[in-house]
């Protein structure tokens, strides 16, 4: 059930930057591939960046809703991640760190799945030379 997602503290702090400042929003998306967000963040990680590269600001709430209006289980989580959002403490002078830490899951939990790719065998080469791309 969506009522039981829970959003990672490290995706949340990406995602009040994303939502409430502007310039950070902005830098992001120039700098950063929304494939970053990973697992129940993924979806809405998504759909907030290509908000923000369309209309080169924050979306609010009710605008991605909105966005998502075909998709009652996105609306779901859209309420549940604004509703996480405002209990984070977001102070922009940390941002760098918290984005170099948003990374660093990013890379650990890709190396993870490639470790395990290795111990099981089920991985051919064409899957580890992407695997490893998509950590790069």
């Amino acid at each position: 059930m969506i009522e039981e997602v829970i959003f990672q503290e490290q995706d949340l702090r990406i995602l009040k930057a994303l939502t409430s400042n502007q310039k950070l929003a902005l830098e992001f998306i120039n700098s950063c591939d929304p494939k970053l967000f990973l697992g129940n963040s993924k979806d809405i990680g998504s759909l907030i960046c290509n908000y923000i590269q369309t209309y080169k600001t924050t979306p609010t709430q009710r605008v991605l809703l909105d966005k998502a209006k075909n998709n009652t289980e996105l609306q779901s989580k859209i309420g549940l991640v604004f509703n996480q959002l405002n209990d984070i403490q977001f102070d922009s002078t940390e941002y760098s760190y918290d984005l170099e830490k948003f990374k660093q899951k990013f890379i650990d939990t890709k190396f993870k799945q490639l470790q395990e790719g290795f111990k099981s065998d089920s991985l051919d080469h064409e899957q580890v030379l992407n695997s490893v791309d998509s950590i790069v």
